[in-house]
């Protein structure tokens, strides 16, 4: 509004104008974008490490299990990744070979830029979005990751497991829900 108000000022526009201004009325919209940390960390807007202080309690005690261990203690293996160039025919036999529903996916830069699921594959294969001969980079991608530094707590990790299919950790180790149980199985028994 004092952007209107300013622009009627310099611009003398006088009483038989009208001057039309859209104003929000609230946030709603919005909200699971800037108003959220993890969006505005996922953005480059703010560093892991204040997006994970935001995230804890001020007024309450921070009671979950794992503020005492870090991602690094977990001993994740290295992930096996895809290049993006490979067909979705030479991606079917490495997801047979190892026995995968899903590989990480990288570009010839050597960046991550998603997961590839047996259900995506077989869904634009029998959709015909695209064939065997195909790259991979031609089937769907789950873009539903978080990086993450190996040197954050797993409590954190298990946060972000709430949002988030897998994180993918110092780009090179991808952790699932079913990698944090396994880890909280052994060391809570």
């Amino acid at each position: 509004m004092a952007g209107a108000v300013k622009y009627i000022k310099e611009n003398n526009i006088g009483a038989d104008k009208t001057c039309v201004v859209f104003c929000p009325d609230n946030i709603r919209n919005y909200i699971t974008k800037f108003v959220s940390d993890d969006w505005m960390y996922e953005h480059g807007y703010m560093s892991e490490e204040q997006c994970f202080e935001n995230s804890l309690p001020k007024l309450i005690p921070h009671n979950v299990w794992g503020q005492d261990k870090k991602i690094s203690d977990m001993g994740l293996q290295e992930a096996e990744f895809l290049d993006d160039s490979i067909t979705c025919s030479e991606a079917i036999k490495k997801l047979r070979e190892k026995g995968f529903d899903q590989f990480p996916v990288k570009n010839s830069s050597g960046e991550f830029i998603g997961m590839l699921t047996s259900q995506y594959l077989m869904q634009r294969l029998a959709n015909k979005k695209c064939t065997p001969k195909d790259p991979i980079s031609m089937a769907v991608l789950s873009k539903t990751f978080r990086h993450m530094s190996s040197s954050m707590p797993v409590s954190e990790l298990s946060r972000v497991l709430g949002r988030h299919q897998f994180a993918i950790v110092d780009n090179k180790v991808i952790a699932s829900s079913q990698d944090l149980l396994e880890f909280m199985d052994k060391e809570m028994s």
